[in-house]
């Protein structure tokens, strides 16, 4: 047993199989034998259960033939192997006999399935689906995106003999933030989150329900205290950024009698956690005693003893294909007492380089012989290379996520082969920040020569067998973009994909619960846009999807009420709409005019008519600087003590420690950290750079939007520019407020101001133009 924060673990490759989806690795129960069997689904729809030699090779139990679609999920009732492909469930015994197989007639992609005979659960995107062995027993349809979802026995029905359908409780959790529970298929109980969620595990050992979020945070839920509530016992957000959780499963990995969290994050982070109660409380702490990487996004991570009989294992399936086991170093073995273990551990590592270079030998016969095949297929002459037309078989997954606290947006490129470059395009500007994995080539001289693109650049791993690369940036508000990844792979063939992904004009809105913003100083100061017209409530709907990330995919007929949060500024923006009308209400100036922009500019691509009214709240230019202003001055402040700090110790030099002519603040500056205040200016000057930018932005919007408020020009811009160099918040918000005239207007009443668009088939409006020429 180890010490309580004494864990020590080594990672090696024990297989490799090809999936694009999480839960498709799953670790049998212990058996006759001292090591548990491991199986594993891939996009070939291939399952394989296996164990680990000693010598770190496979011995299979059973392989299935390939089938027409991958597998998406799996899972395990007792030592049966339940297998998904597309919508067939699969059964297999022990041995790998199928005794079981039917067609859920389900049209989404399934994710998850739970089996508890003769029940079975399945959840797909939107939709759990209940079935009693082959029938369908009823379904529920989520108001949003499902990511995860655990199933298991009410705690009063446990110690019952015989269980029916509403015995049984699902949890859910979905993108908007919410957690919910289902008795059979209703509703029972909803649980706000602070992020989405992204991935969920049952200890059934501890009656609880841990979860993840896309922001990085791990929380528990008692599944004990109630059959119908779900009770919070443990919410953990990181001190300091970290990348969204994908996998979560508990094991006792210490073996200390009690079972620890292992979390998987989407930049291949894995991490053990142990969870302490607090004295005097039911509250938990959880505290990360181990942590390492695969390099690539975890899929599934499960605990056992995989790979020796002695300790259990961290078994981590990750996107690159990699199957890894993080296994006990010299802190899980006793060598001193056993003067055999040395000798024993050089036989193991001797046999298993013999195991590893058979296959080399094996793989180099294969491709041999494939290739004569394809020579004699293509007809060519003995000696000649087969010469045919690929197509790319890899799997390529791109995409952007917000980041908490930041303006800053991440574009995570990840895949299942190594990647040789990555070509960056965008027709906006991407303002980059910060690079993980690999370097950045721009590309000046043929960005002048692509007139729609303002982004041009090339993306090279820092190592050779990286399977994925990720990039910081920001990019200006209101303005919609395409991001364009080309990535072509290392290994030969080499073959290419592309991948477009939208930039909304408000990306920074993320959608909330409506009870995450009732804690707001200024929700009653929120200004009011008010769209009418003969638009309907799909056309609307799939308007506010271009422009907001987090939309529900699915248009509901009926009024329609969501909420978003800047994740930055936290300003709040609340969306109704319906047929023939659309009411947005928010305290950012910024967001309504571009709202009022997009929307007129849709209406007229679609030749409908549009009114557009505003009502401005009296302060709300006053509340956005006030937002503003202690941002930007803090960001000052951080840099200025850097460039003072540089400054100070160049004139102190070597030899003088005398502070005593400075200030007591400076002193504080000149003691602490260079590291951190470094980190800290580098950070904030990422922001300032956005913050000037959307200072700009507002300045256009609240000229956009209020009557008489002169347009942009240079004068303006280069008084804000100067404004915003002060390191004081009050003295920087006067400024603003002068630049921005409020001194004048204070107080004023502004009335709603109508602005009706006119169709026009012949015209269609630029994205980032205003709709002037369409105003009666």
């Amino acid at each position: 047993m180890f010490s309580e924060f004494n864990l020590e673990l080594i990672g090696h490759e024990v297989a490799t199989a090809s999936a694009t989806s999480a839960r498709c690795m799953v670790v049998h129960p212990l058996g006759k034998k001292s090591k548990q069997r491991l199986g594993v689904g891939d996009k070939d729809g291939v399952v394989t259960v296996f164990t680990v030699g000693r010598l770190g090779e496979k011995s299979v139990a059973f392989s299935t033939p390939p089938q027409q679609h991958p597998v998406s999920c799996m899972t395990l009732c007792e030592d049966q192997t339940f297998v998904v492909y597309g919508s067939r469930l699969e059964a297999y015994t022990r041995k790998g006999r199928m005794f079981f197989s039917f067609d859920t007639n389900v049209t989404e992609r399934l994710h998850t399935v739970f089996v508890s005979i003769p029940f079975i659960i399945t959840c797909g995107s939107f939709m759990v689906t209940g079935f009693r062995e082959g029938e369908e027993l009823g379904f529920y349809i989520a108001p949003d995106h499902i990511n995860a979802m655990v199933a298991f026995i009410a705690p009063s029905a446990v110690q019952r003999s015989s269980f029916t359908f509403d015995d049984y409780r699902c949890v859910v959790g979905c993108s908007d933030r919410v957690i919910r529970m289902l008795c059979g298929n209703r509703l029972i109980s909803e649980l706000s989150c602070e992020a989405s969620i992204s991935s969920m595990c049952l200890s059934e050992n501890q009656h609880a329900v841990y979860y993840g979020t896309e922001a990085g945070s791990v929380g528990c839920l008692d599944t004990q205290k109630s059959n119908v509530l779900l009770t919070r016992t443990l919410s953990y957000i990181p001190s300091d950024v970290q990348s969204a959780v994908t996998a979560l499963a508990v094991c006792d990995i210490n073996l200390d009698s009690k079972e620890e969290l292992l979390v998987g994050r989407l930049d291949g982070t894995v991490q053990v956690f142990l969870i302490v109660a607090e004295e005097g409380g039911n509250d938990t702490t959880p505290i990360c005693i181990w942590s390492g990487s695969v390099g690539s996004r975890v899929l599934t991570i499960a605990g056992g003893y995989v790979t020796q009989p002695n300790h259990p294992d961290v078994v981590v399936h990750s996107f690159s294909g990699k199957i890894t086991a993080f296994t006990a170093g010299e802190a899980g073995v006793n060598v001193a007492g056993d003067p055999s273990v040395g000798g024993s551990v050089k036989d193991c590592l001797e046999g298993r380089t013999e195991y590893i270079s058979n296959e080399i030998d094996r793989i180099k016969q294969e491709i041999i012989h494939k290739t004569q095949e394809l020579a004699e297929f293509m007809g060519m002459a003995d000696g000649e290379a087969p010469i045919m037309a690929v197509s790319s078989t890899f799997t390529l997954k791109c995409s952007v996520a917000q980041q908490v606290e930041s303006p800053a947006l991440l574009l995570a490129i990840e895949s299942d082969t190594p990647l040789d470059n990555v070509v960056l395009q965008c027709d906006v500007e991407l303002h980059i920040l910060k690079l993980i994995g690999a370097v950045l080539i721009e590309q000046q001289e043929a960005l002048s020569k692509c007139e729609d693109t303002m982004t041009l650049a090339i993306l090279r791993p820092v190592s050779d067998q990286a399977h994925n690369c990720s990039v910081w940036f920001w990019v200006s508000d209101g303005v919609p973009g395409t991001i364009k990844l080309t990535a072509l792979a290392a290994p030969a063939p080499r073959t290419a994909q592309v991948r477009s992904i939208p930039l909304r004009p408000l990306h920074l809105f993320a959608r909330v619960g409506s009870d995450d913003t009732k804690h707001r100083k200024n929700l009653g100061a929120l200004s009011v846009l008010v769209v009418d017209g003969a638009f309907t409530v799909r056309d609307i709907h799939n308007w506010l999807c271009q422009m907001l990330p987090g939309m529900p995919e699915l248009c509901q007929v009926k009024q329609t009420t969501l909420v978003y949060e800047n994740t930055f500024f936290s300003s709040v923006l609340k969306v109704e709409y319906g047929d023939k009308r659309g009411i947005f209400s928010s305290d950012s100036l910024v967001a309504l005019a571009t709202i009022k922009r997009f929307l007129s500019n849709r209406a007229v691509e679609q030749s409908l008519d549009v009114t557009v009214g505003v009502t401005l709240h009296d302060d709300a230019v006053q509340i956005e600087l006030q937002c503003l202003a202690p941002l930007l001055a803090s960001c000052n402040k951080t840099a200025n003590d850097v460039r003072f700090l540089e400054a100070i110790r160049e004139l102190q030099g070597d030899d003088s420690d005398d502070l005593s002519f400075l200030l007591e603040e400076r002193k504080n500056v000149v003691g602490g950290s260079v590291a951190t205040l470094e980190r800290e200016c580098s950070r904030a000057l990422q922001n300032a750079g956005y913050i000037h930018d959307y200072l700009l932005n507002l300045y256009n919007s609240v000229a956009d939007l209020k009557p008489g408020v002169a347009k942009m020009s240079a004068t303006i811009k280069e008084t804000l520019g100067a404004a915003c160099v002060h390191a004081r918040a009050e003295v920087l918000l006067e400024e603003l407020q002068c630049s921005f005239q409020l001194s004048a207007s204070k107080g004023a009443t502004v009335p709603v101001h109508q602005t009706n668009v006119r169709a026009a088939t012949d015209v269609v409006a630029e994205e980032r133009g205003s709709a002037e020429g369409f105003i009666t």
